[in-house]
C-alpha cells in the first residue's frame, strides 16, 4: 500500500512539474513574442525614419536641380535677349531702308 502511495504522490509531484513546466513554456514564449513585436515596432519606426530621410534627401536634391536648371535658363534667356538686342539696330536699318527706298510703289 505505502509503495502504491508513493507512486500515486510521484506521479502527482510529476503532473505539477509537468504543469509548471508548460506554465512556464507559456510564459516565456509570450515574452518572446511581446519581445519579436516591440523590435518590429522599432524597425518599422526605424524605416520610416530612413524613409523620410531619404524623402527629405531626394527633395533636397530636386529643390537643388530645379535651381541649377533655373539659373540655366535664366542665363540662356539673358544670352538670347543679349544677341537679340545686338541685331536689333540692324534689323531696324533695314527695314527703315527697305521702307525709304521701296516706299514710292
Amino acid at each position: 500500500m505505502q509503495f502504491l502511495s508513493q507512486v500515486e504522490r510521484a506521479e502527482a509531484q510529476a503532473e505539477e512539474r509537468r504543469a509548471d513546466a508548460q506554465r512556464e513554456a507559456r510564459d516565456i514564449l509570450k515574452a518572446v513574442e511581446e519581445a519579436n513585436l516591440a523590435a518590429q515596432r522599432a524597425a518599422n519606426g526605424a524605416d520610416r525614419d530612413l524613409a523620410a530621410q531619404a524623402l527629405r534627401r531626394a527633395e533636397s536634391q530636386a529643390q537643388a536641380e530645379i535651381a541649377a536648371r533655373r539659373e540655366k535658363q535664366a542665363a540662356q534667356r539673358a544670352a538670347q535677349d543679349a544677341q537679340a538686342r545686338g541685331r536689333l539696330d540692324a534689323a531696324v536699318a533695314t527695314i527703315f531702308e527697305r521702307v525709304v527706298n521701296d516706299g514710292h510703289r
